[in-house]
């Protein structure tokens, strides 16, 4: 299987890149982890990826931490970007395809 490399996009932002290649044997999900929550980026048998970020959850005491408190739809017209009213949950996923 492949790793991922950890490349330097300007001079302050790291990442990776995700071909989405099957030739190149990626893995299926990649995890950011957070001080309170995840980000993963999980590949479908499709080829189209899900996003989700999650608030972290205490193994001991099964609460979770954090908070997801905004969230920000963009447009191209910067007209019909909208903030999104606040949610009660631990957890948010995007299909992106």
């Amino acid at each position: 299987m492949k790793k991922y490399k950890l490349q330097n996009f300007g001079t302050n932002a790291q990442g990776i890149i995700v071909t989405g290649n099957p030739v190149n044997q990626e893995p299926e999900t990649v995890i950011v982890k957070l001080p309170f929550g995840e980000v993963e980026i999980s590949r479908t048998s499709d080829g189209n990826y899900w996003v989700h970020v999650a608030k972290k959850k205490d193994e001991l005491t099964n609460e979770y931490s954090g908070s997801l408190s905004k969230f920000r739809l963009d447009s191209r017209d910067p007209e019909e970007g909208i903030y999104l009213p606040e949610v009660k949950g631990e957890h948010l996923a995007v299909l992106v395809s």
